[in-house]
């Protein structure tokens, strides 16, 4: 009997237990019905637009294609041309041109272009900011630096997120590079020279990354060089310079326009000794441009010219940098490079949405590599000596 009370017991204690897990679960489900209607609800999305790449003004091509100093140009006591800045309350917009092209389709938006597009203008290439082209590259373009394998500051290599233009051949060339939309990588290898680009004639500089329209070695991207010409640039300037390690420099520039014709010339000579023994650079670069403006068309020549010659030191035992930091292994080891590179340009807008444009090139490339040359820490020349001659044309 007690067995059968002690069942009872248990029995009746555990039914209201029972009887609230029940309840609990009926009220649950029925919170869950209730709020099922409220989420089944459709929720109003804002509404996205699509804008498409819409033609733009060209400020350059507008009328008699104002220079990119609105201001006239004032030679400083330095040489220098300094533009005239007037007050912003007196400035007043540009009206609008009747004669140029009223919109450029080539020009599109850059918030539009789906890339991290970076644009440097001509006052980040001015020698007091920086001394050369690769080094106004390196310190105005994030994640741009610079390597030195050949052993001279003209020769360098630029790499770009890991990819790299460079002038030695047998370096994988990952970035394209174009001169006023001309591809420059030379055909043998895809090397660049970058000593044969004179930076106070550029213009607008603009890289482009990992975009494959512009053709072979632009996985890292595209490298676009516009130049000055005498649309865009007036006055006169000249420059004088000198550095440690017997830099010296001079350089001149000239542009005008009469009418709808313009006319820009460039020229300027470098001579470096180096840091290191036998490792002299010669510079001679001119650069220049004729063109003439009609009402929907626009046509430029421009010649590009240059005879350069390095001294390259290659690695040096380390035994012989002890002695010596400046010492060099193999001397001499000389590289001349001469280019002539004539092109013409054209465009023609002949509706506000319409651009039809071309380009001719006619370039003459040597490269020249002599005397490899074997000399002993004492100063002995001794070994064969090797002439190696490479020329190419096209």
């Amino acid at each position: 009997m007690r067995g059968k009370l002690g069942v009872v017991d248990r029995a009746s204690r555990s039914a209201p237990r029972t009887r609230c897990r029940g309840l609990i679960g009926a009220l649950g489900f029925a919170a869950v019905m209730a709020v099922r209607p409220i989420l089944a609800e459709e929720v109003a999305l804002p509404e996205v637009r699509v804008i498409a790449n819409t033609p733009v003004s060209n400020p350059a091509a507008q009328g008699a294609r104002q220079p990119d100093t609105a201001a006239p140009r004032a030679i400083s006591r330095s040489g220098r041309a300094e533009s005239a800045r007037a007050p912003a309350s007196v400035a007043a917009p540009p009206a609008p041109s009747t004669t140029g092209a009223a919109a450029d389709p080539s020009v599109i938006e850059r918030d539009k272009v789906p890339a991290n597009v970076q644009t440097l203008s001509a006052a980040d290439f001015d020698h007091a900011t920086a001394p050369s082209l690769l080094d106004a590259i390196s310190r105005s373009l994030p994640g741009a630096s610079l390597v030195d394998q050949t052993g001279n500051e003209f020769q360098r290599d630029l790499n770009y997120r890991g990819f790299v233009a460079s002038p030695v051949i047998g370096t994988p060339q990952g970035l394209a590079v174009y001169q006023n939309g001309v591809r420059i990588n030379e055909v043998f290898g895809d090397i660049v020279n970058w000593d044969f680009i004179p930076e106070n004639a550029i213009r607008r500089l603009t890289m482009m990354p990992s975009n494959p329209a512009f053709g072979l070695n632009a996985i890292g991207g595209a490298l676009s060089i516009d130049m000055k010409n005498g649309f865009t640039y007036r006055g006169v300037e000249a420059e004088l310079r000198g550095g440690s390690f017997g830099r010296r420099g001079v350089s001149v520039e000239a542009g005008d326009q009469v009418g709808n014709l313009s006319g820009y010339l460039t020229a300027d000579a470098i001579n470096d000794s180096g840091w290191r023994n036998f490792s002299g650079s010669h510079l001679r670069r001119l650069y220049a441009d004729f063109g003439a403006l009609g009402d929907q068309a626009e046509f430029h020549v421009n010649f590009t010219g240059a005879s350069n010659r390095f001294g390259a030191t290659a690695a040096t035992p380390v035994q012989m940098l002890n002695q010596n930091w400046a010492s060099t292994y193999t001397v001499p080891q000389t590289t001349q490079n001469q280019l002539a590179f004539l092109t013409a340009s054209g465009s023609w807008n002949p509706t506000p949405t319409l651009s039809i444009q071309g380009n001719r090139r006619r370039p003459a490339y040597a490269r020249l590599s002599i005397w490899f040359g074997h000399r002993h820490p004492s100063g002995r020349a001794g070994g064969a000596s090797v002439h190696d001659h490479l020329r190419i044309c096209r």
